[in-house]
């Protein structure tokens, strides 16, 4: 545990999603074989940031990794800015996205699964996060 804010979290989601593009627009994998190969290349990345940034200063004072993980998310953002340059890239939704299920009259997108129906915060482990509850105020901070 490294006891610290890791700034260059977001970073390796952004290679995850460049990772995905890549693979399922440019090498033509199917999106699921995209994903999966993704959630492995970013583990290992993981690692290796891991093993080059932060193992080298586990003993090191709070402020050095700091700075260490503003670097490395500095580094990350603009190694892929020269990578794949800075204009939005689009892929389209693989066919999963667009079906719909039918529960009687009520039709939901499968996108309504995924992404929860209120937009409030979904806290890891709920099962609950994805169904919208009458009781919701919509306070970030939760409660009812």
């Amino acid at each position: 545990m490294l006891r610290l804010i890791n700034f260059a979290h977001a970073d390796v989601m952004m290679v995850g999603a460049f990772s995905t593009l890549f693979l399922f627009s440019s090498v033509g994998l199917p999106f699921g074989v995209a994903v999966f190969l993704t959630l492995g290349l970013c583990g290992l990345f993981g690692m290796l940031i891991d093993r080059v940034a932060y193992r080298p200063l586990r003993q090191a004072s709070k402020i050095s990794m700091l700075i260490t993980a503003i670097g490395v998310s500095f580094f990350l953002e603009n190694l892929f800015n020269v990578l794949f340059g800075g204009s939005s890239r689009f892929f389209s939704a693989p066919d999963f996205f667009n079906q719909t299920r039918a529960f009687g009259s009520v039709i939901i997108t499968n996108v309504a699964w995924i992404v929860p129906a209120d937009h409030r915060p979904a806290a890891a482990g709920d099962p609950l996060a994805a169904v919208p509850h009458p009781l919701w105020d919509g306070d970030p901070r939760g409660g009812l």
